[in-house]
């Protein structure tokens, strides 16, 4: 297993900076003969580290992730995502217990209808969709493919099948992005079922894509801003919960994977358990 890892995404941690602190929830307070008492109602556990140097577009990347922005919607009873964005028109959509992938319920949008999310985001920065798409009902899970698709500043456009072989210059059937607004659509004059949508108002690094397919294959969209923490250095030897803050960003002249960049960052990371 990977020593840690955000939402499947292996998160790189600089020697001998990574913390791991105690919060006890609970009070302490005394009794009338003086005595301690302490109330624990549960304990969590928080990191802090720095990150080693990174190009500026991982570290950006990086920095969105951890603080957890964007959205994401699973379907399970209802059309509205983490953060509680909807389509702006329900006509043709709706949530369908049969055909899901994961968790209670997936999306279904009828012949010519759209499941359309307005961009909220600085289309400077670009945006990154991950959903599985089944085209056909199979009276189950099967039959879904995963795709992770970007638009970057420049609006161009690229995508990944189940967590391999990037296509440039083109999108899927059925999604579109446009300046940061997406829409799936029951495309063709079809039905088509959709499962754990999640939109990030940045353009991935390459590396993350087959990662977050394995992720996403066996966990349901996390909850953003919530995180979904796995790895070795988690020491209850199961996945974590947290919330993420980067604190601070710092620049570097450095070198980055055998290149010497000007504009190397490293940032101050912490993430606490929810």
């Amino acid at each position: 297993m990977a020593y840690l890892q955000v939402i499947g995404v292996e998160l790189p941690i600089l020697n001998d900076t990574l913390e791991e602190s105690r919060r006890d929830i609970g009070d302490v307070s005394q009794a009338f003969d003086g005595t301690l008492r302490r109330s624990r109602i549960a304990v969590k556990h928080d990191l802090k580290f720095e990150t080693p140097h990174m190009a500026a577009a991982d570290a950006f990347a990086w920095d969105q992730l951890i603080r957890g922005m964007g959205e994401a919607w699973r379907f399970d009873s209802n059309l509205y995502g983490s953060k509680g964005r909807t389509t702006s028109v329900t006509t043709g959509c709706s949530i369908d217990t049969t055909e899901k992938f994961l968790g209670a319920g997936c999306l279904k949008i009828t012949s010519g209808n759209v499941f359309n999310v307005a961009s909220i985001y600085p289309t400077a920065t670009g945006c990154t969709v991950l959903v599985f798409r089944k085209a056909t009902a199979t009276g189950g899970s099967t039959g879904f493919t995963h795709f992770i698709c970007t638009e970057d500043s420049a609006g161009n456009n690229a995508y990944w099948s189940d967590g391999a072989g990037k296509t440039t210059g083109s999108l899927p059937s059925g999604i579109a992005i446009s300046s940061g607004a997406v829409a799936l659509s029951g495309y063709s004059a079809a039905t088509r079922y959709w499962d754990c949508l999640v939109i990030l108002p940045f353009v991935i690094p390459d590396a993350w894509a087959s990662q977050l397919y394995t992720h996403a294959a066996s966990n349901s969209s996390p909850l953003l801003p919530q995180l979904t923490l796995t790895g070795d250095v988690l020491w209850e030897g199961s996945s974590r919960t947290a919330l993420g803050q980067s604190d601070t960003s710092k620049v570097h002249k450095a070198v980055v994977d055998g290149t010497f960049v000007t504009t190397a960052r490293t940032l101050s990371v912490s993430l606490q358990q929810i």
